[in-house]
C-alpha cells in the first residue's frame, strides 16, 4: 500500500498545477521590441549583401550611376536637383502579427550648404542601385515615382567637416505596410522641400562607406 501512495500523491499535485490557473506567464502585451538594419552589421553581419539594402542618388540633367559611391547628396545645386534613394527589407526579421509603434532612418552627414528642408516620400516604383534621373533601372521616370504625401521631414542647416547624425521618423503606416505586404515596400527618396533655394546640399554616407557605423540605419520599434 506504500508503494501505491507516493505515485498516487505526485499524480495529484500534477493534476493540481495542471488546473492551475495562477500558472506564470511571462508575456506582455506592453513590451515594445527593436530590431536595426545597417548594411553589413545589424541585425546581422549578412544583412543587405543579398540586396535587403539600396542606395544611391540620382542628379537631374546627369545619367552617371552611383549605385556604388560612398556619398549621396540631397539638395538643388547649379539649377540641378539631386535626390537620394534608399530601401531596407525588414521581412523576415519583424515578425508578420507585429504592430509597428516607431520607425526611424537614421543618416550620416559630412556635410551640408544651406539651410533647407528634406521631405521624405514613399517610392511606389521598382527601381535598382543604377537609377538615374530619367530610368529606374527598370522603366523611365523623371526623378522618381513616388507618393505625393511627405512622410518625414527634417531641417538640415549649414556645417562643414563635422559628421552629423540625421534622423527621420517615419509614418509608421508606410512601415506597417512593408510588414504586412513585403512587395509593397520600394524604399523611400529624400528630395529638397519646395521652396528649396539654389546652393543648397547635404551630403550623406552610404551603405557602401567604409565605416559600418556611418551607414544608413533603419530602427523599427513593435509590439507583439
Amino acid at each position: 500500500m506504500k508503494k501505491l501512495l507516493l505515485p498516487l500523491i505526485l499524480l495529484v499535485m500534477a493534476f493540481s498545477l495542471s488546473c492551475d490557473d495562477s500558472s506564470d506567464d511571462d508575456s506582455n502585451p506592453d513590451q515594445v521590441y527593436m530590431v536595426q538594419f545597417r548594411m553589413g552589421f545589424e541585425p546581422n553581419t549578412d544583412y543587405g549583401f543579398n540586396d535587403e539594402v539600396l542606395d544611391t542618388m540620382i542628379q537631374e540633367g546627369s545619367a552617371a550611376d552611383n549605385g556604388a559611391s560612398t556619398s549621396m547628396h540631397v539638395g538643388a545645386w547649379v539649377n540641378s536637383n539631386r535626390r537620394a534613394l534608399i530601401k531596407f527589407i525588414p521581412a523576415g526579421y519583424v515578425p508578420s502579427f507585429a504592430t509597428i509603434t516607431r520607425a526611424v532612418l537614421s543618416l550620416y552627414s559630412s556635410n551640408v550648404f544651406g539651410n533647407f528642408t528634406i521631405d521624405v516620400h514613399n517610392v511606389v516604383a521598382t527601381w535598382a542601385e543604377s537609377a538615374t534621373w530619367t530610368n529606374s533601372g527598370f522603366q523611365g521616370w523623371a526623378g522618381g515615382i513616388y507618393d505625393t504625401a511627405v512622410i518625414s521631414s527634417k531641417k538640415v542647416t549649414t556645417k562643414t567637416s563635422s559628421l552629423t547624425e540625421v534622423s527621420f521618423d517615419l509614418d509608421t503606416g508606410v512601415v506597417q505596410e512593408w510588414i504586412d505586404d513585403p512587395w509593397s515596400n520600394q524604399g523611400l527618396i529624400l528630395i529638397p522641400a519646395d521652396g528649396t533655394v539654389d546652393e543648397s546640399d547635404a551630403l550623406f554616407c552610404t551603405s557602401e562607406h567604409a565605416e559600418e557605423y556611418l551607414r544608413p540605419a533603419l530602427t523599427i520599434e513593435y509590439r507583439l
